[in-house]
């Protein structure tokens, strides 16, 4: 709902040579605002409602949240400006609100069809604890969405001061988001998560060592990153799915997780630039991503350790 609101709002404000700055400042933050809040609920909820509805199969139905999750991305930002094209930005925002009010009504007729056991009552006794598994999901949901964040914001401008064109960079781009969208499949064959991370590590170090390689050496690195991104992502979201038997749990562990991740992970592309700001080279930055990849496996095994103790 939130969704559908803030592109109806958007879709029907005024165009900018009719009203003044503040009106459109308000349309923009009201768009940011409710776009921005239902993402943030969806993300916490959704793991939450993998838990509760599938306990059986959350490892699997997680993957393939992920996977839906980057598909429709993928396609949405491949077909949003041949779209804007042929009808306008107004109606192509407005299209773009259809997936949302779809969800919506699957999301009415799929809990009107769950056995009444599925569902998942409210409580008023909930007591909310940092404790050790918790504060271990938060830094390794913030290091590795600091990693990607990091990553798409700059490698097209890293790939050209490694002597790639601005449109190979963009291209390379492009496959970095696309190929990602199998990876999140790699955890349905019933991959042990402790094995997993030697395997992530690798992806990671070798991708970002591929960047420093002009040629093949730049498609490589947006082919390895792509994956290992989009694997750590998932098993992140994994993590949280089965860091707990009670549901109520991992639906507080999933908001603080997700919440102080994000966090973390906003202040990557500031850094960065930041970075090559000062000593006007990208290896400093990028020696810095390299150890935030090691923290990230290194605290991934903590994780793993601390959640099989329990």
């Amino acid at each position: 709902m939130l969704v559908v609101s803030a592109i109806r709002h958007y879709s029907t404000a005024p165009s900018h040579n009719q009203y003044d700055y503040c009106s459109i400042s308000y349309t923009t933050i009201n768009l940011f605002c409710n776009i921005g809040g239902a993402i943030a609920l969806l993300n916490i909820l959704i793991p939450t409602l993998i838990a509760a509805t599938t306990p059986s199969r959350v490892t699997q139905m997680t993957s393939y949240y992920s996977l839906t999750m980057n598909l429709i991305a993928a396609i949405g930002t491949a077909i949003i400006l041949p779209l804007a094209t042929i009808w306008g930005w107004t109606t192509a925002m407005q299209l773009l609100g259809l997936p949302a009010g779809f969800a919506l009504l699957a999301s009415v007729f799929y809990r009107h069809a769950l056995p009444t056991q599925s569902r998942v009552t409210p409580t008023t006794n909930v007591h909310w604890k940092l404790d050790r598994s918790t504060t271990l999901l938060a830094l390794f949901m913030g290091c590795q969405s600091l990693i990607f964040y990091t990553l798409i914001t700059w490698l097209p401008t890293i790939y050209q001061a490694f002597g790639a064109s601005a449109a190979e960079a963009g291209t390379l781009l492009s496959v970095f988001q696309l190929v990602g969208i199998p990876a999140a499949l790699v955890l349905t064959y019933r991959w042990h998560f402790q094995r997993l991370l030697p395997l992530i590590l690798l992806g990671y170090l070798v991708g970002l060592t591929c960047l420093l390689w002009r040629g093949w050496g730049h498609w490589l690195s947006a082919i390895i990153l792509g994956l290992t991104c989009s694997l750590v992502f998932t098993l992140a979201l994994n993590l949280i799915a089965t860091s707990s038997r009670r549901v109520t749990v991992v639906a507080q562990r999933s908001a603080i997780a997700q919440s102080c991740g994000y966090l973390l992970a906003a202040v990557g592309p500031l850094l960065l630039g930041q970075l090559n700001h000062i000593f006007a080279s990208w290896q400093p930055g990028l020696l810095l991503i390299g150890g935030l990849m090691i923290l990230t496996v290194s605290i991934g095994y903590a994780l793993v350790t601390t959640t099989h103790q329990q």
